[in-house]
């Protein structure tokens, strides 16, 4: 029998979950415009990640990169190609998707949330983060990472025929 700190604690939980909903469903209803979110299927990514891969990996939200300085703009002679927005990554214990999938539909978006989160699954499932860690050189790195990335998603296409599509 569960005891009562415990019973309030999870009531409050589910509360403070309802209440976080209702507050971003009630935005949405303001701004017809608004993208889908990763709080919005989180849950569900996370439950498919699961089932799937047998654990469980903390889904975080991807940073995009920060602004380049002045000084770095001025004195810089070469100018590297820039990302603008987050990119998905893992590093084989968690996971970082980007915050909000703009330019889709809402179905879009889920199912774009749902194939990456389930590359970046199938990529800490093979350990590709360590194995990074081990390259003599950039290049060196930037191509195996690129390899591991084509193997990886042809074991998930392997493994769930129907992401096909997705990925």
């Amino acid at each position: 029998m569960p005891e009562p700190e415990d019973l309030i604690t999870d009531a409050a939980r589910h509360a403070t979950v309802y209440a976080r909903d209702l507050w971003r469903r009630r935005r949405a209803g303001r701004d017809t415009a608004r993208a889908i979110e990763l709080a919005d299927v989180a849950s569900r990514v996370d439950l498919l990640v699961c089932a799937v891969f047998g654990r469980s990996f903390p889904l975080r939200i991807a940073q995009a990169k920060a602004p380049t300085t002045l000084l770095a703009r001025v004195f810089r002679r070469v100018q590297l190609p820039r990302r603008l927005r987050p990119v998905p990554a893992t590093d084989d214990v968690s996971i970082w998707l980007p915050a909000r999938l703009d330019g889709a539909d809402d179905a879009l978006a889920v199912q774009r949330y749902r194939a990456i989160a389930l590359q970046q699954a199938m990529r800490a499932q093979r350990g590709s983060a360590a194995g990074a860690l081990d390259a003599p050189a950039p290049l060196v790195r930037d191509v195996y990472l690129l390899l591991e990335a084509q193997a990886a998603d042809a074991d998930l296409v392997e493994a769930l025929p129907g992401t096909r599509e997705a990925i």
